[in-house]
């Protein structure tokens, strides 16, 4: 074999060496671009994917909303209640001086939900309070028909109305578990905003349990959304993405769309339907007592003060007795007055509950066969005959206001206008006796009253801001009587 010459041998490693420096300065540059290009491209793909899922997604939740819409907005309906008033109290026809009254005409706007194919729709009880006529139009422009009250309930502000479809051929709501809502979930508001039918909006479930609206709400238990309730909603429906109705569009917070709205949940309103079709309202519990809590103190459970029983209702049949500290209701202690009321509303009137009390230094147990809050409520002693609204509790302000000694006495919580206690008494007195005989509870005073000729004049003793005095409610057949 013929071997490479030295001169051969350097032009060889010359040569390799020129092309290893090509590599160097060419090959691995580029190399390195390609793979960076790559790199690059790569992201760009993963980015572009990941829009394109995003929208799709967005896609969906829109095809959601757009599904849910179609099917609920045939069972939402537009509600009008006609009622009429008198303008002011001595506001007469400009043209009439015979002494007639000018009456005028109110038509309220709200929404509806058809929960039952025969005509039942479920509203809001302030829609149709106090309504003359009612009018109900169908969706889609299918007909307006008359309704009639069938129910109402102001604790809850629900109220069943009816109407005939007349054949028209009409769907029901799928009433859903309000329990299983939970905060963040979508939920759409369908309903007739400022009159402008079949409106639907979209939002979350912002809260749940709020207790936030006026206390003559006596069920506190409201669904709060950001999605937006305006005037003409109350009565319509709050559904989730299946679409189910979950709640009952009932109020905003201030005026207008402020992005916080509540709903009465749908588990409520399910369990009043069958009261308010068959009773016309939705039977609550009651114990026949007046009723105020002690605070507990250091975590302790609150007590509950009888101040007044009233003859022959549940409580007296019971055993019950003014004075009485309840201590615990069923079995159960509570934290304050409210919670107690709200847990007696929700017992089933006939049930028989025990009720758990201090006396005399005792403790005992009664058994109270609860019995059913009446439409109206009772009326205690003068307080049809004057005009008032009696009270017991005392708050530490009037305290102070009033510079009082003691919590003892009677609060006159309302007065009316045109009866007779209206020359003599205001709200905020506070009455400690009747007829020189001290009233140092509201037990002690209506015994006082019921011993007494109410068409009579009667003597009160009562304290105001300005101290202590002694008025007289006159006798219906006094001069100068109101």
């Amino acid at each position: 074999m013929r071997r490479l010459s030295s001169v051969q041998r350097w032009i060889s490693v010359v040569l390799l060496g020129l092309l290893l420096g090509l590599l160097l300065t060419s090959g691995i540059p580029a190399v390195a671009y390609r793979v960076s290009l790559s790199i690059e491209r790569g992201r760009e793909d993963a980015h572009r994917q990941g829009v394109e899922r995003r929208i799709a997604e967005l896609g969906d939740t829109s095809e959601a909303f757009r599904m849910v819409s179609e099917q609920v907005k045939p069972v939402v309906v537009h509600v009008d209640a006609v009622r009429s008033f008198r303008n002011g109290v001595s506001i007469w026809d400009a043209g009439n001086h015979d002494g007639t009254p000018q009456f005028y005409q109110q038509m309220r706007q709200g929404s509806g939900l058809i929960i039952d194919a025969s005509g039942y729709v479920l509203t809001n009880n302030h829609v149709v309070a106090g309504a003359e006529d009612l009018q109900v139009h169908l969706a889609g422009g299918r007909g307006k028909f008359k309704a009639t009250l069938v129910g109402a309930d102001p604790g809850t502000d629900l109220a069943l109305i009816q109407f005939d479809p007349q054949g028209e051929k009409i769907a029901a709501a799928n009433l859903g578990d309000s329990n299983r809502l939970a905060v963040g979930d979508w939920v759409l508001a369908i309903g007739n905003p400022f009159g402008l039918d079949q409106s639907v909006t979209a939002g979350i479930v912002s809260a749940k349990g709020r207790r936030v609206l006026p206390a003559d709400f006596e069920v506190q238990d409201f669904i709060q959304t950001d999605a937006a309730i305006n005037p003409g909603n109350s009565g319509g429906p709050l559904v989730n993405l299946k679409g189910e109705v979950v709640g009952i569009n009932t109020a905003s917070m201030g005026e207008g769309n402020t992005g916080i709205g509540f709903a009465i949940p749908s588990n409520l309103a399910r369990n009043a339907l069958a009261d308010l079709r068959k009773h016309g309202q939705i039977c609550r519990g009651c114990l026949g007592a007046y009723l105020h809590c002690t605070p507990g103190g250091n975590g302790e459970p609150a007590a509950a003060l009888i101040d007044y029983v009233i003859p022959g209702g549940p409580a007296d049949r019971g055993g019950l007795e003014a004075h009485d500290l309840l201590l615990a209701f069923d079995g159960q202690a509570f934290q304050n007055v409210r919670e107690l009321q709200c847990r007696i509303a929700a017992t089933r009137p006939g049930s028989e509950v025990s009720v758990t009390l201090h006396r005399d230094g005792r403790s005992l147990t009664k058994t109270i066969s609860v019995g059913m809050m009446p439409r109206q409520p009772g009326l205690l002693p003068g307080e049809d005959e004057w005009g008032v609204r009696w009270g017991t509790y005392i708050s530490p302000e009037m305290v102070r206001s009033l510079s009082l000694e003691s919590t003892q006495g009677v609060l006159v919580q309302e007065v009316h206008a045109f009866k007779r206690a209206a020359a003599v008494l205001q709200p905020g007195d506070l009455i400690v006796a009747v007829n020189n005989a001290p009233t140092p509870s509201l037990d002690d005073f209506c015994r006082a009253l019921r011993q007494i000729d109410l068409r009579e004049r009667v003597e009160l003793t009562l304290v105001r801001h300005d101290g202590r005095r002694t008025v007289i409610v006159r006798g219906l057949n006094e001069k100068g009587d109101r």
